[in-house]
């Protein structure tokens, strides 16, 4: 929120990419006062579909991508091209469902989920900050206040391609890359070594999962 008011004192609009953020705590977009707020609601347990939230006067502003008779005002119809995927959105009440397992209202699942997140991120982030070879990018701090459990971390003289593929070796999953954050990745000055190891858990993984990953990183790095 205090980026987004920095932004708006600047004269200009925000358009918020939530979508490794909407896994893990409960968005309030009017909380932000985000002009703009979107994520891919596959990462949030539901079907291959994404969803962009916009404040009205942005969207009556914005132009039509349907037919010429769609006005400003026929929000959302002017900016579908084609009709909606049924099949995906129908779908949809699956993800309040779903939560509605780990709780009976929303705020309460997204507190569970934290504190959960938290305790399985803090002995890889303990891990990770203690190791003389790795560079922790971001907060040691597994505060959920703080940072979501993605991790991620660069290992001195080591190709970022080689730990995620020695570790589907022992089936345990994680990635390499820029992960769309090309300038970030410069800006660390990580580029020619392949980007960053990502580590990505949520709240159905378990401490046991996580015990199993610092054994085989402690033997790989």
């Amino acid at each position: 929120a205090p980026m987004i008011r920095r932004v708006h004192e600047a004269g200009a609009l925000t358009c918020v990419d939530g979508v490794a953020y909407g896994p893990h705590r409960r968005i309030d977009v009017k909380a932000l006062g985000a002009d703009f707020y979107f994520a891919s609601l596959y990462k949030i347990f539901g079907p291959h579909q994404s969803f962009l939230f916009g404040r009205r006067e942005h969207l009556i502003a914005a132009e039509g991508q349907n037919h010429f008779f769609f006005g400003p005002e026929a929000i959302p119809d002017k900016l579908e091209p084609g009709a909606p995927n049924h099949e995906l959105c129908s779908a949809l009440p699956g993800i309040l469902d779903y939560l509605a397992m780990i709780a009976d209202d929303l705020d309460t699942a997204f507190r569970r989920v934290a504190e959960h997140e938290g305790n399985l991120a803090a002995p890889l982030l303990e891990f990770l900050d203690a190791h003389p070879r790795v560079r922790l990018i971001g907060s040691a701090d597994p505060d959920p206040l703080h940072r979501a459990p993605t991790v991620s971390f660069a290992v001195d003289g080591r190709h970022a391609s080689e730990i995620p593929l020695a570790l589907d070796e022992r089936n345990l999953a994680a990635r390499w890359g820029d992960f769309y954050a090309p300038r970030a990745i410069r800006a660390l000055e990580l580029e020619e070594r392949g980007g960053v190891v990502r580590v990505s858990m949520v709240h159905y993984n378990t401490p046991d999962e996580v015990a199993r990953l610092l054994e085989e990183l402690d033997l790989l790095l």
